[in-house]
């Protein structure tokens, strides 16, 4: 089993300051078990996964604007300052909805909490090779599938096609950051890169959480 460890000096950046500004130096560690392995990040949140089990209870998916809701009985169960943590998440995620719908350069998905299914918020025709191309929007944290050679550029730390993808899920600025990351992770063994990845960015801490092998 192979082990390397990486620190993000500098996390990948969201849309509010607010985000930037807590978010904290996060040390990255993936341990490889094999290809289909999903593998665990070290990470720190502001939430802890009681808190989104709870959440994802109280937040809907409009069928008709595809924009995140939160139910105001979520106070019921969750401190106000928890409360508001949710509505920042979902605000930012909200945010990356409305670009997604003008976005033409790769499929973006919204994720309903209550059934795990994505709705499509634009219409790109696509190829698939060795892996997929595209972001799945949660009400806290994006998913970006990059297929083998998008994955391998970012291994051997070249933005190369994918910057657009990264700026739909993160932010221009968080683009070199990002590729910063994957190279760490994934760079000892760029050349052998055979299959795609997905990587979580979560909105509060704007930083990767958890990657594996598509």
């Amino acid at each position: 089993m192979n082990h390397k460890t990486v620190k993000l000096i500098t996390p990948v950046m969201g849309l509010s300051l607010l985000f930037s500004t807590l978010a904290p130096v996060i040390p990255v560690s993936a341990n490889e078990t094999n290809e289909s392995a999903v593998e665990e990040v070290a990470s720190q949140y502001a939430l802890t996964d009681v808190d989104i089990g709870i959440a994802n209870q109280y937040i809907t998916l409009n069928a008709t604007s595809n924009n995140f809701s939160v139910s105001p009985s979520i106070s019921n169960v969750l401190s106000s300052e928890k409360v508001n943590i949710i509505n920042a998440f979902v605000a930012t995620a909200n945010t990356f909805i409305k670009t997604a719908k003008m976005d033409i350069s790769m499929p973006i998905y919204a994720i309903d909490p209550s059934t795990g299914k994505g709705v499509l918020l634009n219409h790109v025709a696509t190829l698939r090779s060795a892996g997929k191309n595209d972001i799945s929007l949660h009400w806290n944290y994006a998913r970006i599938y990059l297929n083998a050679e998008n994955t391998r550029l970012a291994a051997m730390g070249s933005v190369g096609g994918i910057g657009g993808l990264i700026t739909a899920a993160t932010s221009s600025v968080g683009v070199g950051v990002f590729v910063g990351a994957v190279s760490g992770i994934l760079g000892y063994k760029a050349s052998g890169i055979k299959d795609g990845t997905w990587w979580d960015v979560n909105f509060f801490t704007t930083s990767i959480t958890k990657w594996g092998w598509q």
